[in-house]
């Protein structure tokens, strides 16, 4: 264990630190390592940070720096290995909290994130697509602390070069269905504009000489040359670096008209341009032909990422450590707002992290909250079928859809596609992350269920086995059909009727019935089975 190099000491300190990263499993995407270790630098300001990445004992490590607050970086992104962590339970007078550094909401290592808060007790989690996360996690709802992407203002400036490019378009070419605003802009925009299109670099370790790859102040000067340049929200509505990287360079952001932007500030026609289609192209043409209208928008969008979202401005985990000590007996942080201020509030289970806080569907949750209402009234499961299929080619590793699809699949008798469908997840989870990743509760309670219908007593023992000792509503729910072979007659056990406390959460949206909707799926399922 050697924690002490990484020790810092930026004035002026007002708390310790210890931020436990997870190991890295991918080498040479530099510029991607270099926006993930940027949290240290960040964490620094606030702080008196020691960084550890290597197995330890938290209890030793504790007792030896005796840090104000323990930060749990999220595994995913370039981090997907989790650390070896012995004595867990130790120092529990120290507050914990966990962070999702470079995660995007629907990111396959959210499993391995719900396993660590579930054996740290962490009961929240600081996400910079928070609004997202929530919508995509409906499990997370309650436990999310919402915090704002953040710009290095050192890089990412006005330089005041020439602006030579009429419209800009960077990070084209990667995931094309998932961008679908950008993709279906890329296609068109140039017969109305000179566009300058500039590839992604990739996720690859390496990239080729000819593709150009830049980063940096490189590609922040790049920015800068644009008059207008453009940034999606991608089909999930969650804001990228690229959104305050754009006006923080001095030039005019262009984005779709999605809720999240709101969160930001950002306002069409004032600091920003928002929109699709011809309409855009109009909006666009109006403000590059007025120049005082041009500058005004430049210079309001600059300063609205200067003055709220430079890095040297993000506070949000101090903050929340200021109300946390404060807290008297029963009271908990609650944020008032998304990316508003913290404050003490009467606890309980039924309190979420974000008090008024109105989270409006993206196109994917829309999508998935459209297609369980079918599943659950029986109807088109045909079409929904089809819709669940379609968003998979969104992009690779969306995994959702799949447990939706294989309760399709049972309710038409297909008990081996619905095995693979319950199966797809978990075996996503393991080629991205390297093997080092675990099966989520509820899949584990669908395999042991379909496994039963199959009379497959190795499928449905192996799921039964690794669901031991793991406390979860929807495998209480399972052993109370078992031991009552599906007739429900007795009256149900306590323990099924509603998520317990310590119940580890879930990813998937198959686990947010109530136990009446529970009991009329599960009669459906077994009556399509006989």
């Amino acid at each position: 264990m050697t924690a002490e190099k990484y020790e810092t000491d930026i004035t002026p300190q007002k708390y310790r630190a210890l931020f436990v990263r997870q190991k890295s499993g991918l080498s040479g995407i530099d510029w991607l390592h270099r926006l993930e270790d940027e949290i240290v630098t960040m964490f620094s300001g606030d702080f008196k940070l020691t960084v550890i990445e290597d197995n330890f004992d938290y209890g030793e490590v504790c007792d030896k720096i005796n840090p104000d607050l323990v930060i749990f970086d999220a595994p995913g992104g370039t981090r997907p290995v989790p650390l070896e962590i012995s004595n867990r339970a130790a120092r529990p007078d120290i507050p914990r909290i966990a962070f999702t550094n470079n995660q995007d909401p629907h990111d396959t290592s959210r499993v391995s994130l719900l396993k660590l808060m579930d054996d740290f007790r962490i009961n929240n989690v600081f996400c910079l697509a928070g609004a997202a996360f929530m919508r995509q996690s409906p499990d997370l709802m309650g436990r999310i602390f919402p915090a704002p992407q953040y710009i290095d203002p050192e890089i990412f400036k006005d330089y005041g070069l020439e602006k030579i490019v009429p419209v800009s378009i960077f990070g084209w070419g990667a995931a094309p269905s998932f961008y679908h605003w950008r993709t279906s802009l890329v296609h068109e925009i140039y017969n109305y504009f000179p566009t300058l299109v500039y590839t992604h670099p990739s996720y690859t370790s390496t990239t080729e000489a000819h593709r150009f790859p830049i980063s940096g102040a490189e590609y922040a000067k790049m920015i800068n040359r644009s008059r207008f340049s453009l940034s999606d929200t991608t089909r999930l509505d969650y804001l990228v670096r690229k959104h305050l990287e754009i006006p923080a360079c001095g030039t005019v952001l262009v984005t779709p008209a999605t809720p999240d932007i709101l969160y930001y500030g950002f306002r069409d026609l004032e600091n920003c341009i928002m929109g699709s289609g011809i309409e855009l192209y109009q909006k666009i043409a109006h403000v590059a032909a007025s120049p005082d209208l041009y500058e005004s928008i430049r210079v309001k969008g600059r300063d609205l990422v200067r003055n709220r979202f430079a890095r040297d401005r993000w506070h949000w985990i101090r903050d929340w450590l200021d109300c946390w000590r404060l807290l008297k007996p029963g009271e908990m942080v609650q944020q008032r707002g998304v990316f508003g201020p913290f404050e003490a509030v009467r606890g309980g289970d039924d309190i979420p992290a974000v008090s008024d806080a109105e989270i409006k569907d993206s196109e994917f949750s829309a999508a998935m909250k459209a297609a369980w209402r079918n599943i659950i009234a029986g109807e088109d499961l045909q079409g929904t079928g089809l819709a669940l299929n379609s968003m998979l080619e969104w992009v690779g590793h969306i995994a959702e859809p799949y447990m939706l699809l294989g309760v399709i699949a049972l309710l038409h008798s297909e008990r081996e596609k619905a095995r693979d469908f319950f199966l797809r997840p978990y075996q996503i989870r393991c080629a991205r992350e390297q093997n080092h990743t675990f099966f989520d509760p509820e899949e584990l309670a669908w395999l042991a269920m379909t496994g039963v219908l199959m009379s497959d007593a190795r499928l449905a023992g192996e799921a039964r086995a690794l669901s031991r000792g793991i406390p979860y509503l929807g495998l209480r729910r399972l052993n109370w059909l078992f031991d009552t072979q599906g007739r429900f007659d007795a009256p149900p056990a306590s323990n099924v009727h509603s998520r317990e406390d310590g119940d580890r959460l879930t990813t998937h949206w198959t686990g947010q019935l109530d136990l009446e909707t529970w009991r009329f799926l599960m009669n459906r399922i077994m009556n399509a089975n006989r």
